[in-house]
């Protein structure tokens, strides 16, 4: 079991609470497409150019 599993809870019919581990499933945020996230952006009126865009780890 890894360090902050999560678990879905389950009551046996003897009364006794079961829990169950399940992987926690998170989107894959670093490839998504620049065009839906500037599509996005515009959306929510944010005020970005775009131009940093792909240059999260950059050193510049």
């Amino acid at each position: 079991m890894k360090p902050n599993s999560a678990f879905d809870p389950e009551q046996l019919s003897d009364g006794t609470i079961q829990f169950t581990p399940h992987e926690i499933k998170y989107p894959d945020i670093w490839n998504d497409d620049p065009e839906t996230i500037a599509q996005f952006n515009r959306q929510i009126g944010l005020q970005d150019r775009g131009h940093q865009y792909g240059r999260e780890n950059a050193d510049s």
